[in-house]
């Protein structure tokens, strides 16, 4: 069983007497919020240099926890105008890799460029090419 939520992290613990695993919930903490979205933003989705910063959590722990809270909270925020014309370019550069776009656009997840370009692009792209095919 995995829980989610920005408030927590997943350890494991493995116990060799029964051959079970046992998650352990740990939350992270001020600081550890704090200097998560400080080193975010200057190195952009590095989870294992993120990691190296902070004893004790891993790169996947890192991201879970990263994502998830941003997911809360970007769905809200629109993408600006400069957000849109990299996408646009970076999707003339390099298609549907996701994760290489939003590597170049901070505090954005691979998740929220898909949807974005899903929703602005997708669309019009299939309508077009269904009027076209009357």
């Amino acid at each position: 069983m995995e829980i989610l939520s920005h408030e927590y992290s997943i350890g494991t613990i493995k116990d060799s007497t029964k051959k079970t695993s046992i998650h352990v919930m740990k939350e992270f903490s001020e600081d550890e919020e704090s200097l998560i979205a400080r080193m975010y933003k200057l190195l952009g989705n590095r989870w294992v240099l993120i990691a190296g910063r902070l004893p004790g959590r891993t790169a996947e722990e890192i991201e879970n926890y990263w994502t998830s809270r941003q997911t809360s909270l970007e769905d809200v925020r629109e993408f600006s105008e400069d957000e849109a014309e990299l996408i646009f370019r970076m999707f003339k550069l390099v298609g549907e890799r996701w994760h290489l776009i939003a590597g170049r656009i901070p505090g954005r997840t691979a998740q929220q460029i898909e949807k974005y370009w899903t929703s602005r692009y997708s669309s019009s792209a299939s309508s077009s090419s269904s009027s076209s095919s009357d």
